[in-house]
């Protein structure tokens, strides 16, 4: 009992003793810059981070210190970390960290660089920037947001890809898309699709030869370098988990095309006024509209009802929404994803599954989804080794329309377009028609969901990146990493007709089944070593060797008289000689042996100089062209650390310039190399000559200098990088057509040259920055000129009549078409411009014969848009936040082939809907008019080729992140963000279709981009 008291007595003195050691501290943290509170900074014992707090809100602390301690440290994102003497009441002043704005960013091999240092052209998009957009290509986020990087979305189908160019088009028939890394490891754009938007950390966007040349034969268009996010480090080991959910609604973008056509009764009054079916007047074409098809549903045995009721004609009654049926849906969007976080001293880590559901607004099958999963492990082994995996898969099915291009009038807008309003799907009782004559091309058809019930046509993709690294540090400042990946697609398409398709005259089922498989192995070595010397001088040395293989296999098999809807595999099909055909099978492949090294000096944090090499080889050229070497040299000066740092309102003004030079060699794999091709002929196996090759085939090489100025100021809240380029391509990968003679059509060869040149301008500026309140605006451009410097065959001009378009020496690659020379108002016939042999014309060399070879012209306007770019603005107080992107397009010019339809006057196009500018057709009475008289066929001539130029309003997304506080007693949830985005509000634009980014060079029957309603939850614990 003695015992357990002396116990209690000396266990009461020593917490008295402990209380006794321990001092509270109060105080307050201001920022220096406004003055005002910092909440939620860190405040902790220097020595001893078990003890800590954080501020309130209103920056006040209070912590209990053992007497031991001497200082207290205090940090906060943005601010610079600081450590103060203890003192019982402490007012702490924190200010603006210009080294966190100096991030370390990848730009190439190697551990990376400051961006103070990079002497190229980059941008960096963060992931909080691409994060949650409403759709599943990721490279749609960036449109409007780095200046250099062109990003067109040319079709609303969910599975579409963007086309994406940097700095122009490199070449007008090699490949100009930039090179894709994720991770460090080569991919294209379908594995980029495949990813999940949540697990992308930033993007680095590379567009001037110092930047690119170090990865040499692959980079003439540009670098796009994806760093996926990885796990953080955290004292107590505690990692993170993240929940994010999405769902939203898609839409038809723009209605006024279709409104500008004809209603039912105008369509039904022109036709019967200019004699369709020798109708005497509406009533009697309603009759003969009723026997016509009555007719022809006899004639494929078809049940008939009446296609309108002539004796209770109401006008009201005979205008049908065939956008709305066609394309009306509200096709939603669900996307869902999961991740966790964390790590310790040692090991990080990173896992993520989501998916992602996203339809389309046809009525028959369309849609994208997606099923994926990453995992990244980082951990130091010993003190000088470090490993780490990543480890990507996911999951696609696609069902992808196909109207897209072809006037088909049962699919798609355009078939909305030429369907007359007075035709009805449906039949008395409502039900859809299933059987329907189209009286447009004279053959039956069926709508897309009947269509459905017996056409498959579906596509699988399994996409697998696979990767793994050991860094080792020998000595200090040496780094040698080696890495190898390997990215695998597994393609599936699976496509079948069952039997009993009543619309075709063979109503035998079919089916074909194709599988790809694609992989590309590469492995990279490299050794790296920093040093340093007299305070003043750092050295960085990079060597690295890399092998990059290509390989695909690809088989398709068919099978035709399939006869049982429960018997629909291969084997099922016709073994009749009429009904069979040879399977298919292709293989290909490709090498690059690559070495290379890198310089980079600095001198005083102020002057930096940089240099790489690289020796490319790839087996896309002959034995005696396969290898090329690449080189660039760079400098920064950073003239405000040199010279101004004394000027208080200055914090960056920075020069840089850079040449170098990089190849392409996008270009098919068997492009050089005469070989031959099998052929069956009446059922024998045979050969023939498939290419002439060419065994002197190289390199295309590129050659840019690039001069740019960062200047930043006002404590940082001015921000703009100008960059101006001069890019030259040389010794052009073309295709360059043959003489007849030859028995072939053309050949690659390295013939003309090119040039683009331009601006780039980013600017940005925080117009409020306090404690509670952020307000900012931003804006890109872009200004690229192309010129065609020098053709194949020593030619000043190559015409593409079948593609409207020519290459010109002098100018840009652009448009060709007849000029358009209005309507002879004494005769109503059409007229063009006769261009003379300079391509010149004038008042009087004009014709009413259109004779194409004697017409087509050079039109000046450009394939490609010279400028583009975008603005944001945006502005957040507390946890509410709003942010604005919009992006434009300035000189994008297009063929509206939807128009040769609806406003041809050809009694061939009467059977078809019109716009109303027919309306407004020549008559003796109307002579003032660019319409031509009934009966005059348009060409495609400069009438159809529209401004396409847009202003688009890309994304508004508010949000709102509830206040931690909310959270701290419940214990599990740290937070919540709620938020609502929509995506291309609006549009503003002259060119009259549905949607001016919709298509290339031509707009037929395209599927126009969406408006997009989304609303998500994000929940960390």
């Amino acid at each position: 009992m003695k015992r357990l008291a002396l116990f209690f007595l000396m266990l009461t003195a020593s917490i008295g003793w402990a209380v006794a050691q321990n001092r509270t501290i109060t105080g307050t943290v201001t920022s220096g810059e406004d003055k005002e509170p910092v909440m939620f900074a860190n405040v902790v014992v220097e020595g001893n981070t078990s003890i800590g707090t954080t501020t309130d809100v209103d920056g006040k602390f209070t912590l209990s210190v053992p007497a031991s301690a001497k200082k207290l440290t205090f940090s906060y994102v943005g601010l610079k970390t600081i450590s103060v003497p203890i003192t019982k009441v402490m007012n702490v002043v924190m200010t603006t960290d210009d080294q966190t704005l100096d991030q370390v960013v990848v730009v190439g091999y190697g551990s990376g660089q400051k961006l103070s240092t990079i002497s190229g052209s980059m941008a960096r998009v963060s992931g909080e920037q691409i994060a949650e957009k409403p759709v599943a290509n990721v490279m749609d986020a960036l449109q409007g947001k780095v200046a250099g990087m062109s990003v067109m979305t040319t079709s609303g189908d969910p599975n579409a890809v963007a086309s994406v160019q940097i700095h122009g088009a490199g070449s007008l028939t090699a490949g100009s898309t930039p090179l894709y890394i994720v991770d460090g490891m080569q991919t294209d754009l379908a594995t980029v699709m495949a990813m999940n938007s949540n697990d992308i950390e930033s993007m680095n966007v590379l567009m001037d030869a110092s930047s690119t040349s170090i990865y040499g034969a692959r980079a003439a268009n540009g670098v796009v370098i994806i760093t996926t996010k990885k796990g953080k480090r955290s004292d107590e080991g505690l990692g993170h988990i993240t929940v994010n959910a999405q769902y939203g609604v898609s839409q038809f973008i723009n209605k006024k095309p279709y409104d500008d056509m004809m209603t039912g009764d105008e369509l039904l009054q022109y036709q019967a006024d200019h004699g369709y079916l020798k109708a005497k007047d509406k009533t009697d074409l309603l009759k003969k509209l009723n026997e016509k098809a009555k007719n022809e549903n006899e004639k494929e045995a078809w049940p008939f009802t009446p296609l309108f009721d002539v004796d209770d004609y109401n006008p009201a009654d005979y205008n049908f929404d065939w956008l709305d049926f066609l394309m009306g849906r509200k096709a939603p969007t669900y996307n869902a994803d999961l991740s966790f976080s964390g790590g310790s001293n040692r090991t990080q880590y990173y896992i993520s599954m989501g998916t992602l559901s996203q339809e389309g607004l046809t009525r028959g099958r369309n849609s994208f989804t997606r099923y994926n999963g990453r995992v990244s492990v980082d951990s130091k082994v010993k003190d000088w080794l470090k490993v780490g995996a990543n480890l990507f898969g996911a999951y696609t099915t696609q069902y992808t329309s196909s109207f897209e291009g072809n006037s088909y009038v049962n699919e798609g807008p355009f078939g909305a377009l030429v369907q007359p309003r007075y035709f009805t799907p449906y039949d008395e009782n409502g039900e859809l028609r299933r059987y329907w004559y189209l009286t447009q091309v004279g053959e039956a058809a069926v709508f897309q969901d009947v269509r459905d019930e017996y056409l498959s046509s579906v596509a699988n993709g399994y996409q697998a990146n696979i990767a793994g690294y050991a860094e080792l540090t020998p000595i200090q400042g040496l780094i040698i990493k080696t890495q190898a990946g390997l990215d695998l697609t597994h393609s599936t398409s699976s496509r079948h007709l069952l039997p009993g398709a009543y619309w075709r005259t063979d109503q035998r089922g079919w089916r074909s089944e194709r599988r790809g498989l694609t992989n590309l192995f590469t492995w990279t070595n490299t050794a790296e070593y920093r040093t340093s010397f007299a305070d003043q001088h750092k050295l960085t040395f990079l060597l690295g060797q890399e092998w990059v293989q290509s390989r695909s296999d690809i088989i398709a098999a068919y099978a035709n008289g399939l006869e049982h809807p429960e018997f629909m595999l291969l084997g099922s099909g016709s073994t009749q000689p009429e009904d069979l055909e040879l399977p298919d099978q292709s293989k290909g492949g490709y090498n690059y042996l690559s070495f290379f090294g890198r310089v980079n000096y600095s001198f005083d944090n102020y002057l930096h100089l940089d240099l790489s090499l690289r020796s490319d080889a790839s087996s896309r050229f002959g034995a005696d062209n396969q290898t090329a070497l690449f080189y660039s040299v760079g400098a920064t000066y950073d003239i405000y650390r040199a010279h101004l740092e004394h000027v208080k309102w200055l914090n960056t003004l920075r020069l840089r310039a850079s040449w170098g030079t990089t190849g392409n060699s996008s270009i098919p794999t068997l492009a050089f190399y005469p070989h031959l091709s099998r052929v069956n002929y009446s059922g024998i196996f045979g050969l023939y000559a498939a290419s002439i090759g060419n065994p002197n085939l190289g390199w295309e090489k590129q050659s840019n200098l690039n001069v740019g100025v960062d200047f930043d100021a006002f404590d940082n809240r001015l921000h703009t990088v100008t960059n101006v380029y001069h890019r030259i391509t040389d010794d052009m990968l073309m295709s360059v057509p043959l003489p007849y003679i030859s028995g072939f059509a053309s050949r690659y060869e390295n013939v003309g040259s090119m040039t683009n040149t331009g601006i780039d301008l980013t600017v940005s500026y925080d117009i409020v920055r306090t404690r509670d309140w952020n307000v900012y605006a931003s804006a890109v451009l872009n200004y690229n000129h192309e010129k065609i410097t020098k053709l194949f065959y020593d030619l000043e001009e190559y015409k593409m009549p079948s593609y409207g378009l020519v290459y010109k020496t002098g100018e840009a690659e652009q448009f060709l078409v007849a000029e358009y020379a209005g309507v002879n108002p004494e005769t109503g016939k059409q007229r063009w411009y006769v261009p003379d042999e300079n391509g010149n014309i004038s008042e009087d060399r004009v014709t009413e014969n259109y004779e194409e070879d004697k017409l087509l012209r050079a039109s000046g306007k450009k394939l490609r848009a010279p400028f583009n770019g975008g603005f944001s603005m945006g502005a957040s107080w507390k946890g509410l936040a709003l942010d604005i992107d919009w992006a434009f397009n300035v000189g994008k010019w297009i063929m509206n082939n939807d128009r040769y339809f609806t406003e041809n006057m050809s009694r061939d196009f009467l059977d078809n809907n019109k716009n109303r500018k027919v309306l407004d057709a020549w008559t003796p009475e109307n002579t003032n008019t660019d319409v031509p008289k009934f009966g005059e066929q348009i060409a495609f001539d400069s009438r159809l080729l529209e401004n396409a130029s847009f202003l688009r309003l890309k994304n508004v997304r508010l949000s709102y992140a509830l206040p931690s506080q909310w959270f701290e007693k419940i214990g599990v949830i740290s937070g919540v963000r709620v938020y609502v985005t929509g995506r291309n509000l609006l549009t503003f634009t002259k060119f009259s279709g549905f949607d001016p980014e919709a298509g290339y060079n031509m707009a037929m029957n395209s599927y126009p981009n969406t408006r997009q309603y989304v609303g998500g939850l994000q929940i960390t614990f």
